[in-house]
């Protein structure tokens, strides 16, 4: 797929927004993804739109080769400055630059969403993921409670990260997706912000006060009502069928197949 004039426009919003500190988690929830994928030292790890590398630099306090694509120059230079020896890539993730069965885990925290071909994403992960290794993909929930008893009960209004393409869906509209796309989805595990357990993590708490309620409000949250949710996944046939379960806006185009 050749790179486009929309995907220029694209890297450069992402450009602003990683310009600004913007769109990254607190440091506990990096750590939670790698004990969640549990590699251990000397794994491979590949990191897609690796945005600021916060999970580059703590692959490598755990051992791990630590590997990161993005396709925002903004977010290249961060990674690199975050994790100095990590090897990061100006790439995007519908293209990886690497050959098949290339990783022992792959991760994609918040990301594909919001990529232009989200199946092609799913696609690419599963090629660069060797056979019995484990993909950890965070995607967003549609009905997340503390959205619809604010924002859609206030405005009448959607959910929104406020970035330039997003899709929303139930967890398991999510799991089908990445079922059909061969990454089986062997656990998911839901996601309301986590308990700070360091300064840095305080220091993110204070700097986004909203987000200690959205943790509060996480211990009263049913688990389909959650934020988001992490898909540990493993490679798998493709299940093409799964396609006509899909919502509309999920449903993989015929002509992208």
């Amino acid at each position: 797929m050749p790179v486009t004039e929309r995907t220029e426009e694209r890297a450069q919003h992402y450009d602003v927004l990683f310009a600004q500190g913007a769109l990254r988690e607190a440091t506990a929830f990096y750590r939670w993804v790698l004990r969640a994928l549990d590699a251990p030292p000397g794994a491979r790890l590949l990191d897609v739109a690796c945005g600021q590398g916060l999970l580059l630099a703590e692959a490598q306090r755990h051992g791990l080769m630590a590997h990161g694509v993005d396709f925002a120059h903004e977010a290249v230079e961060a990674s690199r400055r975050a994790a100095p020896g990590a090897a990061v890539l100006l790439a995007n993730g519908e293209r990886l630059p690497y050959d098949d069965a290339s990783f022992d885990c792959v991760a994609c925290l918040g990301s594909l969403e919001h990529y232009e071909d989200p199946w092609q994403g799913a696609r690419e992960i599963r090629r660069v993921l060797r056979p019995g290794g484990r993909a950890a993909i965070v995607l967003p929930n549609a009905y997340y409670l503390a959205d619809i008893l604010w924002h859609v009960w206030r405005t009448g209004r959607g959910p929104s990260h406020k970035q330039d393409l997003e899709r929303f869906a139930t967890i398991r509209e999510w799991g089908d997706l990445l079922a059909m796309m061969g990454l089986a989805p062997r656990r998911v595990r839901p996601y309301n912000f986590l308990w700070p357990r360091s300064l840095a993590d305080w220091r993110w708490y204070l700097r986004r006060p909203r987000k200690l309620l959205y943790l509060l409000s996480g211990l009263v949250t049913p688990r389909n009502l959650s934020c988001q949710f992490l898909y540990l996944c493993e490679v798998a046939e493709p299940r093409p069928e799964l396609n006509a379960r899909l919502p509309f806006a999920l449903r993989r185009p015929a002509a992208w197949r």
